[in-house]
């Protein structure tokens, strides 16, 4: 208050409007206010007003503010939630409310059943807080394809930051940069107990480019922990049970840990979330049930990526014919060029949608994302050019080094360009 611990303020607060909170505020103690909220699933507003309270001059310094949502979600037999991503959202279709919220660079694709979420490596789904709803257990199950070696990424990640730093985290990924999957569950802060006892890793289960239903189950009545891929249990073990806590960081395709380990590249699809642990006939039938990639598909949105054919692809930094036909495999530019161009000649027997993403090599090695850029081809063609651009804002230049350019139809990889700015 001003600096002076002694003074006090009239704190106003509403929700859509309505105020629904008034109370005298001071410099002495920390308050905590609890207000029942009933959104109907609707977006809810919340204002925080500091009015004067009797004082010639003064003013409020609000350190900090954190509201805390506390989920209704009991134990039952269906999932806590479930991500179906068919809306190209992060609505959620079990019943409960949990939507969860894109951030960063995310794409919707085709996936194992329906739509999917193609995740860039610089990008994941926040999910909303969890109560203490695991008393029995968890599984998670989802589609996953991972397209690279990634360190420590992610299918899912629940937790309160860091487990060193008492996050209780359960999380469900690569580990290191290894083709190994595992699942780990931090029950204290201790990471040379939860490393070890906490983790139940599968050598060899990720194939990169390649989708397949991965599931976990913890059974927290006798610390049971398992892995099972495409319906059938690939490992067990009795480890960890998972810690009936609240975590409020949670995340499909992100870490806890994320100063250190990189969001998911690739598709994830059809994520269900349970908080008790499955039976391999649930997950078996989970499944056969979550799939439809098995039948040749016929509809537009289904159609696999081989319905559209590439010629000639190349990278210039001028539009012409000339141009296309003169361009290497992997050309050098100018670092003052303005514009430069990704140009295919393709053929398509139907509709597809086509992405480009562009990455930079940094001096260090490291491929750095810089954006994303699609095209709806809305009817088939025959021998036409495709054609995506970069463009350098005036004033300024290329970083000097290697850049890539990846293009995908319907979500999966089929072409990889390479140029240089000197």
């Amino acid at each position: 208050m001003a600096g002076n611990r002694n003074g006090d303020w009239v704190m106003l607060l509403k929700v859509n409007g309505k105020t629904v909170k008034t109370a005298t505020v001071d410099g002495k103690r920390w308050y905590v206010y609890t207000i029942p909220v009933r959104n109907n699933r609707r977006y809810t507003t919340v204002d925080l007003f500091a009015k004067a309270n009797g004082w010639f001059f003064e003013y409020a310094f609000i350190d900090e503010i954190k509201p805390v949502f506390r989920s209704s979600i009991k134990l039952d037999r269906r999932p806590v939630a479930y991500y179906s991503f068919d809306t190209c959202t992060a609505k959620d279709y079990s019943g409960h409310g949990q939507d969860g919220e894109i951030k960063g660079n995310v794409a919707c694709v085709n996936g194992a059943k329906g739509k999917a979420l193609y995740f860039s490596g610089n990008g994941y789904v926040k999910l909303p807080p969890f109560g203490a709803i695991w008393s029995k257990g968890m599984s998670v199950c989802a589609w996953a394809r991972f397209e690279e070696p990634r360190n420590f990424e992610r299918i899912v990640d629940f937790g309160n930051g860091p487990g060193d730093s008492n996050g209780m985290n359960v999380w469900f990924g690569r580990v290191g940069t290894t083709n190994n999957i595992a699942v780990e569950s931090w029950i204290n802060s201790d990471g040379n107990i939860n490393r070890s006892v906490g983790r139940l890793t599968y050598p060899g289960g990720i194939e990169n480019g390649k989708a397949k239903f991965y599931c976990f189950t913890i059974n927290n009545s006798n610390r049971e922990m398992a892995i099972y891929i495409n319906g059938r249990k690939v490992a067990q073990k009795f480890g960890n049970s998972v810690a009936n806590v609240e975590r409020f960081q949670n995340f499909i395709g992100h870490s806890n840990w994320s100063f250190f380990d990189p969001d998911f590249k690739g598709m994830i699809d059809e994520v269900k979330i349970f908080n008790y642990a499955l039976s391999p006939e649930q997950v078996a039938a989970l499944y056969r049930s979550s799939s439809v990639i098995k039948k040749p598909q016929t509809t537009f949105n289904q159609k696999p990526a081989g319905i559209v054919r590439f010629g000639r692809c190349a990278v210039m930094n001028e539009l012409s014919v000339a141009a296309f036909e003169r361009a290497g495999t992997q050309p050098a530019f100018p670092v003052n060029t303005r514009s430069v161009y990704a140009v295919c000649e393709i053929s398509s027997s139907a509709k597809a949608n086509i992405d480009t993403v562009w990455y930079y090599f940094r001096p260090s090695g490291e491929k750095e994302y810089i954006i994303r850029k699609s095209i709806t081809l809305s009817r088939p063609v025959t021998k036409n050019y495709l054609k995506f651009y970069l463009e350098m804002p005036p004033n300024r230049n290329w970083p000097q080094g290697k850049y890539e350019v990846d293009i995908l139809v319907n979500g999966n990889v089929r072409k990889v360009l390479y140029f240089n700015m000197r």
